[in-house]
Protein backbone atom coordinates (compact mmCIF):
# COMPACT_ATOMS: atom_id res chain seq x y z
CA UNK A 1 0.00 0.00 0.00
CA UNK A 2 2.80 2.26 0.69
CA UNK A 3 4.40 1.61 -2.82
CA UNK A 4 1.05 2.97 -4.06
CA UNK A 5 1.02 5.34 -2.59
CA UNK A 6 4.21 6.90 -2.83
CA UNK A 7 4.30 6.50 -6.63
CA UNK A 8 0.45 8.08 -6.85
CA UNK A 9 2.24 11.42 -5.07
CA UNK A 10 4.86 11.54 -8.05
CA UNK A 11 2.63 11.40 -10.62
CA UNK A 12 1.59 14.38 -12.08
CA UNK A 13 -1.63 16.36 -11.69
CA UNK A 14 -3.25 18.49 -14.09
CA UNK A 15 -5.43 21.72 -12.79
CA UNK A 16 -8.34 23.05 -14.87
CA UNK A 17 -6.36 25.49 -16.33
CA UNK A 18 -3.50 23.05 -17.31
CA UNK A 19 -6.12 21.18 -19.11
CA UNK A 20 -8.06 23.63 -20.79
CA UNK A 21 -4.68 25.06 -22.08
CA UNK A 22 -3.35 21.30 -23.32
CA UNK A 23 -7.08 21.37 -25.75
CA UNK A 24 -7.58 24.98 -26.45
CA UNK A 25 -10.53 25.22 -24.77
CA UNK A 26 -12.83 27.24 -22.35
CA UNK A 27 -13.52 25.70 -18.90
CA UNK A 28 -16.96 25.79 -20.28
CA UNK A 29 -16.27 23.75 -22.96
CA UNK A 30 -14.24 21.36 -19.96
CA UNK A 31 -17.34 21.08 -18.03
CA UNK A 32 -19.15 19.69 -20.64
CA UNK A 33 -16.74 17.07 -22.01
CA UNK A 34 -16.36 15.67 -18.38
CA UNK A 35 -20.27 15.74 -17.83
CA UNK A 36 -20.04 13.82 -21.35
CA UNK A 37 -17.38 11.33 -20.65
CA UNK A 38 -15.35 12.71 -23.13
CA UNK A 39 -12.86 13.56 -20.61
CA UNK A 40 -11.96 11.12 -17.52
CA UNK A 41 -13.86 13.09 -14.08
CA UNK A 42 -11.06 14.99 -12.15
CA UNK A 43 -10.27 14.12 -8.42
CA UNK A 44 -11.10 16.19 -5.98
CA UNK A 45 -7.87 16.25 -3.39
CA UNK A 46 -8.50 16.90 0.32
CA UNK A 47 -7.22 20.30 0.09
CA UNK A 48 -11.03 20.56 -2.32
CA UNK A 49 -8.90 21.29 -5.10
CA UNK A 50 -9.64 19.70 -8.53
CA UNK A 51 -7.03 17.64 -10.31
CA UNK A 52 -6.54 15.33 -13.48
CA UNK A 53 -4.10 12.59 -13.24
CA UNK A 54 -2.28 12.95 -16.49
CA UNK A 55 -1.33 9.74 -16.47
CA UNK A 56 -5.58 9.33 -16.77
CA UNK A 57 -5.01 11.76 -19.83
CA UNK A 58 -2.81 10.19 -21.63
CA UNK A 59 -4.64 6.94 -21.72
CA UNK A 60 -7.52 8.21 -22.56
CA UNK A 61 -6.18 9.98 -25.25
CA UNK A 62 -4.39 6.90 -26.38
CA UNK A 63 -7.94 5.13 -26.03
CA UNK A 64 -9.63 6.73 -28.75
Amino acid sequence: MEKAVAAWVNVPKLTRQDVVELYGISERTLDRWVASGKLPRPMKLRSGAVRWCALEIIKHEFSK
